[in-house]
């Protein structure tokens, strides 16, 4: 759903296309983080760890028509093999995948909580990303717009930078919420 413009085969094995790569391997890497804390903690409950399983994943499917509605034209830099994209893009979606994986995991209690808690967390995750995106715009990369950095010059410095800080920042917002 993430890559449906692409067939990812074709894409990765015969035209070599390290972009499609990149963000096909983030959203793998994503989906592993959230089966993970999907099916932890609720032994005794396999039909509610399979609905949170799907609940991530429609997330993170959602969190990446976000990113394509911030940053136009994301199919055609990755068919360009804009690195640049693809680390942006493949940073936020496994870190995504991180965050979703921490906000489903534990023991089961009931449908309206859960919900709730889980809303909750990924809000305040998304404002904790929107943020650092305040910062990489102009802390990180001053002089210079984040978006046409990633995006226009193909700077796949500063795409990787974001992509690895959405995650390093992620993992210190999961260790502080738990």
């Amino acid at each position: 759903c993430i890559l449906h413009e692409f067939s990812n085969t074709q894409e990765v094995v015969e035209k070599r296309n390290t972009a499609v790569a990149v963000v096909e391997a983030s959203t793998a890497i994503a989906t592993a983080f959230i089966f993970s804390g999907a099916f932890a903690g609720s032994e005794d409950n396999f039909s509610a760890e399979v609905v949170w399983f799907v609940i991530g994943q429609a997330m993170l499917v959602g969190l990446a028509l976000l990113y394509r509605a911030v940053v136009s034209g994301v199919a055609g830099h990755l068919a360009k093999q804009n690195t640049a994209v693809a680390f942006s893009m493949g940073g936020l979606l496994l870190a995504g995948g991180m965050a979703l994986g921490s906000a489903v995991s534990g023991q089961f209690t009931s449908w309206g909580v859960e919900l709730i808690n889980v809303s909750l967390y990924m809000g305040v995750w998304l404002m904790v990303m929107i943020f650092l995106r305040l910062i990489v715009n102009f802390v990180i990369v001053p002089g210079a717009r984040l978006k046409h950095e990633i995006v226009s010059d193909g700077n796949w410095g500063v795409g990787l930078v974001d992509g690895a800080l959405s995650v390093a920042v992620t993992y210190m917002f999961i260790r502080l919420a738990a």
